[in-house]
């Protein structure tokens, strides 16, 4: 009975200390707000390119919705903090993918947690790689940017980009660059070099188009 105790006294002091929480364990709503901002901070700052600012604030999203209930009710206002938490693991994941300070080791793991946290389903059933138009597909020109840059996962990076380019479904000049990565690694100048010239239409920073 005593951690079932001290458990309840711990929820009572923090309903004490913090008033407007939905309930023990659960976030209160100008935390919820205030992790919104961040993300969109972190969003901004991925799109100009400060990757460490991205990493940096979307991993402080992530964190905090390790700890609450996702689920989060105040009076008339609820909150699915799910899509929240996917939109951190995505922005996180690019951010990690992209940083070159990055280790092999680490942006295996954030691949990892993408799949698991953002694909969810989609990528257990497998069909991302056979059905790309199933899936959004700036969501799957993500998911093969970052896997463009796993040695062992090429590959189906380069299919999945290829299907997307072909359907005209590729827009995001990282998902390009990567693609032309892809393609000189694999001999086929033609097809790479059409991949730099629309990589350089859409990039905000076109030295990304030339790496």
């Amino acid at each position: 009975m005593r951690p079932l105790l001290a458990l309840l006294a711990g929820c009572v002091v923090s309903a004490l200390l913090v008033t407007d929480a939905a309930a023990c364990g659960n976030a209160t709503m100008a935390d919820v707000d205030a992790n919104v901002k961040k993300v969109k901070a972190a969003e901004a700052a991925l799109e100009k390119g400060d990757v460490a600012t991205a990493k940096k604030t979307s991993l402080q999203v992530k964190r905090f919705l390790q700890n609450v209930e996702l689920i989060v009710q105040d009076g008339k206002r609820t909150e699915d903090l799910r899509p929240l938490l996917r939109r951190a693991t995505r922005i996180h994941t690019l951010a990690v993918s992209r940083d070159p300070k990055s280790t092999e080791a680490e942006r295996n793991e954030s691949v990892t947690e993408f799949e698991r946290t953002v694909l969810g389903s989609l990528h257990a059933a497998g069909r991302q790689k056979e059905e790309p138009e199933k899936a959004e597909p700036t969501l799957l020109a993500d998911h093969a940017e970052v896997l463009s840059r796993i040695p062992a996962r090429t590959g189906p990076a380069l299919m999945v980009l290829r299907t997307l380019r072909d359907k005209d479904l590729l827009g995001s000049a990282h998902a390009f660059a990567a693609l032309a990565r892809l393609e000189k690694a694999a001999g086929n100048a033609d097809a790479e070099k059409d991949a730099r010239e629309r990589c350089r239409k859409a990039a905000v920073k076109p030295a990304i188009c030339d790496e």
